[in-house]
């Protein structure tokens, strides 16, 4: 019987295998250092990072390892050094952390390091587990943590928003690989204008209407151009820039 999600994850897997050998052979030298996401952390994967020299940081989920998780929550518990808590601001306020990981555990032939983010704040608790070859020490921890797996989660859920809000990146509007990487790129433009708008310019207003869709605010922006009157003594546009003291 066909298996769509095992055909997915076998495709991804190909074309990850393909990617980074062409890479290697473009760029032998340069340091890499990889954030993926839960359909990683696997024997090829590790094979390939290993023989190139390579790091990586990827999403641990309960499932995919799960003797090596098991494993990783024992550790955890016994090693009662390795913890830092920390804290971060996020949308709706600070968020406390609490960062815990496992030294040495084994996923198979190879033996990996795991990172237990916990994050209590104005919204649900949540948890977010990693597993890298990257040394973690209570120094470096946040860095990993903060700027290494929780950026993964930032591209994620760019993606996310193109797929989802509106932007339609994953429809097939044509057939020609060029004029697909051309639409990609005006997507990609469009996204990020909106991001500056919504979350920028507008933040205060939008603010106030996070019930409604993407969509349909953009839809009201729309039809605000339209039809409230634009002021004809504006202050005219300017660029702020900055510079360091050097």
């Amino acid at each position: 019987m066909r298996d769509p999600a095992r055909e997915k994850e076998d495709c991804e897997l190909n074309a990850f295998l393909r990617l980074t050998e062409r890479l290697k052979q473009e760029f032998p030298r340069l340091p890499v250092c990889l954030l993926l996401d839960g359909l990683y952390p696997v024997k090829a994967v590790f094979d390939r990072c290993r023989a190139y020299g390579w790091k990586l940081v990827a999403t641990l989920r309960e499932g995919r390892q799960p003797t090596a998780w098991g494993e990783a929550s024992a550790i955890v518990q016994m090693s009662t050094k390795n913890v830092r808590f920390g804290t971060r601001l996020g949308e709706e306020g600070w968020i406390n952390q609490t960062m815990r990981w496992a030294d040495d555990v084994p996923f198979g032939q190879h033996t990996l390091q795991v990172v237990f983010l916990s994050e209590v704040g104005p919204d649900a608790p949540k948890l977010w587990v990693w597993v890298t070859n990257l040394m973690v020490t209570p120094e470096r921890v946040d860095e990993l943590v903060n700027r290494g797996g929780r950026a993964r989660q930032e591209i994620e859920t760019h993606f996310n928003v193109g797929k989802n809000g509106g932007f339609g990146l994953e429809h097939a509007f044509c057939a020609n690989e060029e004029a697909s990487r051309n639409l990609h790129v005006l997507m990609q433009v469009a996204s990020v204008l909106g991001q500056v708008l919504i979350r920028g310019v507008l933040r205060r207003l939008t603010r106030g209407c996070r019930k409604v869709t993407d969509v349909k605010l953009t839809q009201m922006l729309r039809a605000s151009l339209f039809y409230v009157p634009i002021p004809p003594d504006l202050p005219p546009p300017f660029q702020l820039r900055f510079c360091n003291s050097s």
